[in-house]
This record gives structure tokens, C-alpha cells and sequence, in this order.
């Protein structure tokens, strides 16, 4: 195993008992890595790895479903690359996919190619696919560049993923600051497609794709509650937010921001200032009332940018029977 995988991967600990570690490159997959443990084979010779080889490689070509053929051909290691290679020019799309993956995860670069054509298919079922493999098992700038392609795909979900992904490379296109101790503002210049997007659940996020996002100009738009209101007239250089006190009536705080959305979040949900405090300060808005408001702005036009939020936290129930 340790030939295989790298120096120190498993320890014989105790007769009978050994202990194995994660190589780095699988750290992020460990149920793939147990799988490949799981299908190595003790007894090796030359003869019988062929077979294995012929085998396994029959299986993913005829059966691109099931996982068991690139597992098998992914344990064996290097030895199977050059039966790889010649399925990279197969029909079915996932049967390139899978082998790609497989030369990818040996640490081949050939399939690459293969795998970026299938992210960037806008008619292709597996494009999600491939862009994991890519991002997950390329060098790092290869996958930053793929990840970068896909914030200009037509599909919203292509793009989130793009963005996910480079923001989990701390890539310099994703620029990202703490909005009143409470959310992270992020925004992305490279998207094309003007679009706000709000997670509903782990870190708090707002999400600009296609920054620097504008409002109009001539707006008015208040929130449900009327404790927030925006207000710019056609003759305006600036916009006034204003915000009522939610328990002292006839209390209000006004301030003003330029145009650029990112701007009008930092002056909606900075805290206020402190008595003596330098600086500008904002009015205190949560991240829930903020993302309800930017879900109105974008519903009246005063925004010309597409509204989306992310999914509700998955709530689990304890049935005692």
C-alpha cells in the first residue's frame, strides 16, 4: 500500500492490526479512498494484473454505471493508464468521463482536456461532475481557471459552483468583507450575468455576481414593516436610507450611499457608532431584514439583477417509537 499511495500511509501498529492514514490528495474524499483499499488485491504478478486490467477496463466501457471497474483500475495504479487513454475517445460521454477522472486521481494530466469539454457542454448531464473532478484533483491554477469559465455559464447553478469553488481556493476573483460582524459580503467581477445571491443557511453570505452591481436612479422602495426606506429622486447624486427606530415611534436614523449595491449593505447593516466613535458606522440592519429588502429592491425594479437564495437549513426529526 505504502508503494502505492506514499511513504507512511499504513503502520503496522499490532500483530494482526494496521493503521492507515489519508494521503492529502484524498483528504477531501476519504469514502473514495477506503473504496480503492478495498478493492486492492494482495497476490500481484504480472500476468494476473493484465487480466485484472482487461477486466476492469471491459467493465467501465460496457457498464458506465457501475463505479466497480474505475475503482479497481484507479487501485491498480499507473499500470492502467494506457487502457484509459484509449477509452478518452469513447461514445459515451460517461464512460470519458470516469476514465478521465480515473488518469486524473493517478495523477495523469491526458483526460484533462476530456473532463474540461464536458464542464463547459452546456448540453452535457454531467458538467457538475466534471467540474469536481477538475477542481478537486487538477493543479491549483489549472482549477481556478476552469472555475473562473464556468461564473459566465448561462446555468446559475454552473456559476455557483465556479464561485464555491474558488472560493474555496482563496482565489483573488471572489472579494469578500465582514459586513457588521454579522455576514460576509462577497462580491465577483468576473461574472457577466448580474445576479444576487443569499444563503439561508451555514455562513451567512451575500453574494454579488457581476459587481459592481447599480441600483436605478428615481427609486423608492420601502420594506413590509415601513422601517426601512430608500429613496433617490431623478435629480439625486446619492441615495437616503433611512431607518425607523423599531420600538421608539417618531425615531428615525437617516444616512446616505452612493449608487453601488455593495455600499448600500455596508450602510444598511454596519452597527451604528458608538458615542465618540470615528468613522462612518450604518444602521444596524440584521442579515435577515437585509436579504428580504434586496428581495424587494430586485422584485420593484430598483435593481436590475436577478434575486436568488440558497437553500433552507435541512431540519432533522427524532421519531421515538
Amino acid at each position: 500500500m505504502n508503494e502505492r499511495f506514499g511513504r507512511d500511509i499504513a503502520r503496522a501498529v499490532l500483530p494482526g492490526r494496521i493503521e492507515i492514514k489519508i494521503p492529502s490528495r484524498y483528504k477531501e474524499n476519504s469514502k473514495r479512498f477506503v473504496s480503492l483499499i478495498q478493492a486492492m488485491y494482495l497476490n500481484e504478478t504480472p500476468e494476473i494484473t493484465r487480466t485484472r486490467i482487461n477486466h476492469h477496463i471491459e467493465q467501465l466501457a460496457l457498464s458506465s454505471e457501475n463505479p466497480e471497474g474505475e475503482i479497481a483500475l484507479e487501485a491498480i495504479g499507473n499500470q492502467s493508464l494506457a487502457d484509459l487513454f484509449g477509452l478518452l475517445s469513447s461514445s459515451d460521454e460517461h464512460v470519458r468521463l470516469r476514465a478521465a477522472r480515473c488518469m486524473l486521481n493517478l495523477g495523469n494530466n491526458t483526460g484533462l482536456e476530456t473532463l474540461r469539454r464536458i464542464a463547459l457542454d452546456r448540453r452535457s448531464n454531467y458538467r457538475l461532475e466534471a467540474s469536481e473532478v477538475i477542481t478537486s484533483s487538477a493543479m491549483t491554477q489549472t482549477a481556478v481557471t476552469i472555475a473562473r469559465e464556468l461564473l459566465n455559464d448561462n446555468d446559475f447553478n454552473i456559476r455557483l459552483f465556479g464561485y464555491e469553488q474558488l472560493r474555496k481556493l482563496d482565489d483573488v476573483t471572489v472579494a469578500g468583507e465582514t459586513v457588521g460582524n454579522n455576514f460576509f459580503l462577497e462580491q465577483i467581477v468576473r461574472s457577466e450575468q448580474k445576479t444576487i445571491y443569499v444563503t439561508r443557511s451555514g455562513q451567512p453570505r451575500i453574494v454579488l455576481f457581476g459587481a459592481p452591481i447599480y441600483c436605478n436612479r428615481n427609486i423608492f422602495v420601502q420594506s413590509l414593516d415601513k422601517e426601512i426606506t430608500i429613496n433617490a429622486p431623478s435629480n439625486q447624486e446619492v441615495i437616503s436610507i433611512i431607518r425607523a427606530h423599531p420600538k421608539r415611534e417618531g425615531v428615525v436614523a437617516q444616512m446616505k450611499s452612493s449608487f453601488d449595491l455593495g455600499d448600500v449593505i455596508r450602510t444598511l447593516c454596519s452597527e451604528p457608532l458608538t458615542e465618540g466613535q470615528e468613522g462612518r458606522g450604518g444602521l444596524g440592519v440584521t442579515y435577515a431584514e437585509a436579504i428580504a429588502f434586496l428581495k424587494q429592491m430586485c422584485d420593484k425594479g430598483a435593481i436590475n439583477a436577478e434575486f436568488r437564495a440558497g437553500p433552507l437549513p435541512k431540519i432533522g426529526l427524532n421519531v421515538k417509537k
